[in-house]
C-alpha cells in the first residue's frame, strides 16, 4: 500500500506553546504544560489525513516540525519519546497507550507495521531506539530521521530500482542440545528468480516428529522439481513488479499446499482414525521467499521469520504467529485470550483445529500464511531463518544486527553464514539451526 500523511489547510494553524512558570508553582505548571502538550497533540495527529503517495509530503513534514519544536521547548528531555508515543497512538488502529513496557515492545518491534499496512518498515526501528534506548532524543532530531528513513524504506515504490544479482549460502546445524536436526533449507533457482524454502518441524509425540515433517516438505520439493521449476521459469525477473508480485505470491501458496497437503495424506497413513485432541500431530513453520533482481515476496507461517538488513538496520519483514502475538491483539481488541504457553506457535501445516471436542485436519491453508513484499537495493542482505537464532526476549536480537553489521559487504557470502552461525550458536544453540543470508552483486545500474 502507498501511502502517507498530509494535514489538511484548517489543520495547519500555528499553536502557542504554553508556557512554564520557573519560580513558583514549577512542578503545577509543568503538570499543567504537560496536560495542554497531550491536548494539543492529540488535536493536530487526528486531523493528519491519507493521501495516495508515499513518503509524508512538505506540508506533513512542515506542521511536525512545528509540533516538535513545541515539544521540545516545554520537554527538553523527553520531546522525542513523547513525539513517538504520540504518532504511535495517532497511526495505531490500537489503543497503544494501555500496553505495559513489555506488550509495547512487542508491538512496535512486530506488529505494528504489519497491521498498519502504511507505515515505512524502517520507521518501527526508529521508534524502538527513541521509546527504548535513546529516550534523551529530541522530538527534531527523531522526526527528521522518520522522514529521511521513509524516502529509502524497502517498500517505497519511488525507490531506485537496481539490476542485481544474488549470491547466497545456507546453514543447519542440530545445534548443541539437541538429538536430531528438525531445520531444513532449500533452494531452487532458475535464472534470476529463487525460491528459498526455511522450515522447522514441530516435534509431536503421537503422530510423526518434526523430523518426519521436514523430510515430508524435502520430498515434496524433489517429487515436484519439475513442476516447481516450470513456475519459477514463467515468473519472468523482466516483468512489471505489480504483474510479477502476485504470481510469485501465488507460486508460493501453491507450494505450500503441496506441502500441506503432503503432510495431511503422512499423517492420515500414520493415523486412519478419528484425531483426538489428544493426539498431538507433526507440523511444519516455514518462511519462503521467491528473490529476483530487485525485489522479494515472503510467505511465512509459524515462527520461522525474514530480515532485511540496510544501512546498519535489521528490519522485521515477517510477524511472529505465536501465542504471545495473538493474545496482544486479543488484549487490544478485547477478545478472550488463547490458552498456552507462549512461545507455543499459532499457525502450523498442516492445519488443525478444534471442532466440537474433536480435531479435524483442514487441508486448505486459508489465512495461515501471511504475505509480505519488499524491494531490494544493493545495499539489502536478506536473512530467512528458522527461530533456532532468535532469542525469545526481543531485545536480545539485537546482536544479529550487531553481528551483520561487523561483515564486511564485500566478504563471500559463505563467510558471512559461517561467521553468523557461530555468534548464533554462542548466544543461543539449544535449538536447531537453519538459515539462508542473501547479498547482493551489482551488475548494472
Amino acid at each position: 500500500m502507498k501511502v502517507s500523511f498530509t494535514v489538511p489547510p484548517a489543520a495547519r494553524k500555528r499553536h502557542s506553546v504554553p508556557r512554564v512558570r520557573k519560580k513558583s508553582g514549577e512542578a503545577h505548571s509543568t503538570s499543567a504544560s504537560a496536560g495542554r502538550m497531550s491536548v494539543e497533540l492529540k488535536e493536530r495527529l487526528e486531523q493528519l489525513v491519507v493521501d495516495s503517495t508515499w513518503i509524508p509530503g512538505p506540508q506533513w513534514a512542515e506542521f511536525m516540525r512545528e509540533t516538535a519544536c513545541h515539544l521540545h521547548l516545554v520537554f527538553p528531555q523527553q520531546s522525542g519519546f513523547l513525539l513517538a508515543m504520540g504518532l504511535l497512538s495517532s497511526l495505531s488502529p490500537y489503543p497503544v497507550n494501555r500496553l505495559a513496557r513489555h506488550q509495547l515492545h512487542l508491538y512496535v518491534e512486530n506488529l505494528w507495521s504489519h497491521l498498519q499496512a502504511g507505515v515505512p518498515w524502517t520507521w518501527p526501528v526508529l521508534f524502538e531506539e527513541v521509546l527504548f534506548e535513546k529516550r534523551e532524543m529530541s522530538a527534531s532530531e527523531f522526526l527528521e530521521r522518520l522522514l529521511e528513513a521513509a524516502r529509502s524504506d524497502p517498500r517505497n515504490p519511488g525507490r531506485k530500482r537496481e539490476n542485481l544479482a544474488w549470491r547466497h549460502a545456507v546453514f543447519t546445524h542440530r545445534g548443541n542440545t539437541k538429538q536430531s536436526l528438525e531445520d531444513l533449507v532449500l533452494i531452487r533457482r532458475v535464472g534470476e528468480v529463487h525460491l528459498c524454502l526455511v522450515a522447522d518441524g514441530v516435534s509431536r509425540s503421537t503422530v510423526g516428529s518434526g523430523a518426519d515433517a521436514v523430510r515430508v516438505a524435502a520430498r515434496v520439493f524433489e517429487e515436484n522439481a519439475e513442476r516447481i521449476d516450470a513456475a519459477l521459469r514463467d515468473l519472468d525477473a523482466e516483468k512489471p513488479l505489480d504483474v510479477w508480485a502476485p504470481r510469485a505470491r501465488f507460486v508460493l501458496m501453491d507450494a505450500a499446499s503441496m506441502i500441506n497437503q503432503a503432510l495431511i495424506e503422512a499423517i492420515r497413513g500414520r493415523h486412519e482414525g478419528t484425531l483426538l485432541p489428544s493426539h498431538e500431530i507433526m507440523s511444519l513453520a516455514c518462511t519462503m521467499a521467491l528473490i529476483r533482481k530487485d525485489a522479494c515476496v515472503l510467505a511465512q507461517c509459524g515462527d520461522c521469520a525474514a530480515f532485511l538488513f540496510e544501512e546498519g538496520r535489521l528490519i522485521p519483514l515477517t510477524r511472529e504467529h505465536t501465542v504471545r502475538y495473538e493474545n496482544l491483539l486479543a488484549f487490544l481488541e478485547g477478545r478472550p485470550r488463547l490458552p498456552g504457553p507462549p512461545a507455543a506457535v499459532t499457525h502450523l501445516l498442516p492445519h488443525a483445529v478444534n471442532t466440537a471436542g474433536v480435531q479435524v485436519l483442514v487441508p486448505t491453508l486459508g489465512d495461515l500464511v501471511t504475505f509480505s513484499f519488499v524491494r531490494l537495493s544493493s545495499g539489502s542482505r536478506l536473512l530467512v531463518t528458522t527461530d533456532g537464532i532468535l532469542p525469545k526476549n526481543i531485545r536480545r536480537r539485537g546482536y544479529l544486527a550487531e553481528e551483520l553489521r561487523g561483515l564486511p559487504a564485500d566478504l563471500p557470502v559463505e563467510e558471512q553464514v559461517q561467521r553468523l552461525a557461530r555468534r548464533a550458536l554462542q548466544e543461543l544453540g539449544e535449538d536447531n539451526l537453519g538459515f539462508a543470508l542473501w547479498i547482493p552483486e551489482t551488475k548494472c545500474s
